[in-house]
C-alpha cells in the first residue's frame, strides 16, 4: 500500500493529473470530516478541504516523503483551520458530527437518539481546550496512532498521550453531569 501511494506521489510530481485525482479520492473524506469537526459549518469545511488539496497540488514538487501523506494532509488541515479562526476572528471551534452517524437504513427513532447523543458529546468536546480536542478527535474519529497524532499536532508522544488522557478525564466529568 505504501509503495502504491509513493508511486502516486511520484506520478503526481511528474505532472500526472490522474495521480493527483487518486490522492484526493483516497484522502478527501478523512480531511473533510476532520474539518467538519473543527469548523463552524460544512461549507467552510468543504472550502478548506479543497484548499488543502489545491495547496498539495501546487506544492507537490517540493513535498518530501518523510512520513505518511495522510499525516501531512491532516497537519495541513489543522493549520488551515487555525488560519481560518485567525482570519475570521472566531475563537471557538465547533464539532459537527451528526452527518457521520445517520444512515438511510436506520429507523428514525434510533437516528434521532444517536443525533441527540452526538450533540451532547459535541457540546462536551467543545468545552475542552483546542489541543485536547484535536488529539481526541484524531484518535477517536480518525483512529490514528499517538505517534501520528504527535506528528500532526507537532508535539512529542508523551505530551500527546497526556493531552488525550486529560481530555478524556474532562469529558468523563462533563458527560457524567449530563447523564
Amino acid at each position: 500500500m505504501k509503495a502504491m501511494r509513493s508511486g502516486l506521489i511520484r506520478r503526481a510530481k511528474s505532472g500526472d493529473a490522474t495521480a493527483m485525482e487518486e490522492i484526493v479520492k483516497l484522502y478527501y473524506d478523512d480531511i473533510y470530516h476532520f474539518l467538519c469537526r473543527k469548523l463552524p459549518n460544512y461549507m467552510d469545511a468543504q472550502d478548506i478541504a479543497q484548499d488543502v488539496f489545491l495547496k498539495l497540488a501546487a506544492g507537490i514538487n517540493t513535498y518530501q516523503e518523510k512520513g505518511k501523506l495522510k499525516n501531512y494532509l491532516f497537519q495541513m488541515a489543522l493549520n488551515a483551520s487555525r488560519d481560518f479562526y485567525r482570519r475570521t476572528n472566531h475563537n471557538a471551534c465547533t464539532l459537527n458530527e451528526s452527518a457521520d452517524i445517520c444512515s438511510d437504513s436506520m429507523p428514525l427513532e434510533q437516528m434521532m437518539e444517536m443525533v441527540e447523543r452526538a450533540e451532547i458529546v459535541k457540546v462536551a468536546l467543545n468545552k475542552l481546550p483546542e489541543y485536547q480536542k484535536d488529539v481526541i478527535v484524531l484518535r477517536f474519529y480518525h483512529d490514528l496512532a499517538f505517534k501520528d497524532i504527535a506528528l500532526i499536532t507537532d508535539t512529542n508522544i508523551s505530551s500527546t498521550k497526556s493531552r488525550y488522557r486529560q481530555g478524556v478525564d474532562k469529558l468523563k466529568i462533563l458527560l457524567k453531569e449530563v447523564f
